[in-house]
């Protein structure tokens, strides 16, 4: 996994001024393993931002998330996180 691009925050945050909701996310990974060409879809149930309580911005929080439905060898930038 790549460092995710901080657009989530101002999507969130102009959901937010619209509606007046917390914008939920829903933490989707895709992991494949070539040898074997097994591939799966994992979601998570929705997360929302105001839930994030720690050191990390928004979504970094949220990519560790996703990170960790991902095998450690799998979670490149996030390995730290997690």
């Amino acid at each position: 996994m790549k460092q995710g691009y901080r657009g989530l925050e101002l999507v969130a945050s102009q959901y937010k001024k619209l509606t007046g909701d917390d914008l939920l996310v829903v933490p989707t990974a895709f992991n494949e393993n070539r040898e074997t060409n097994d591939k799966k879809l994992i979601i998570a149930k929705p997360i929302r931002l105001i839930d994030n309580n720690g050191d990390l911005n928004d979504t970094d929080w949220c990519m560790s998330k996703v990170a960790e439905m991902l095998p450690e060898e799998k979670r490149g930038h996030y390995k730290i996180t997690n």
